[in-house]
């Protein structure tokens, strides 16, 4: 939907399955950013019965918001990393981003800022950001890998969850054992 942009720089796969209704949520804060507007947006639909009501919904949203996209529909459901293998072999971006469809950003000029570290950084494979939930408490700030007992199953777990954004030790670049691919 709209015209691609000629060789980006940045190619970003989302994911759909089921909530097509995050589309439009996603699209209306991607509109006032114009940065979005020269990434390579690729959304990979996990909900092939959808195909035809979603496709619709895209060409009234592309209209609306102006922002071009691509929409991949899987023959069947595969699965969160299936979708996203999917939408990376289809990236033209020298670099790639996975978010998921209910990640909204809080404010322009979030995929440049990440890139930048991304640039800065040296030997980094991978970044994430810190993710909010809507009262402004942590989601993600890294993840790490625990067991609650020594026969128990690994876990994984969210440095910093559910305290304020603005916690000293959530607001520094560091390394960390993983990250989350809802971005």
């Amino acid at each position: 939907f709209g015209e691609p942009p000629h060789l980006p720089d940045i190619s970003i796969i989302v994911p759909l399955y089921k909530r097509i209704d995050l589309l439009q949520h996603q699209l209306a804060q991607f509109a006032s950013d114009p940065e979005l507007s020269e990434a390579d947006l690729i959304y990979v639909l996990d909900s092939p019965e959808l195909s035809t009501t979603t496709l619709a919904e895209a060409a009234r949203l592309f209209e609306l918001y102006r922002v071009p996209f691509r929409i991949a529909t899987l023959s069947r459901n595969g699965g969160f990393a299936v979708a996203n293998n999917r939408g990376a072999s289809l990236a033209e971006g020298r670099l790639l981003l996975l978010l998921n469809s209910d990640v909204l950003p809080a404010s322009s000029g979030w995929l440049s800022r990440l890139a930048g570290l991304h640039e800065t950084t040296p030997r980094v494979g991978a970044l994430g950001p810190k993710l909010l939930f809507e009262d402004d408490s942590l989601q993600h700030a890294g993840l790490y890998f625990r067991r609650s007992a020594p026969w128990a199953a690994w876990e994984n777990a969210h440095y910093f969850k559910g305290l304020h954004r603005d916690l000293p030790a959530a607001n520094v670049p560091r390394a960390v054992p993983a990250v989350t691919a809802a971005c």
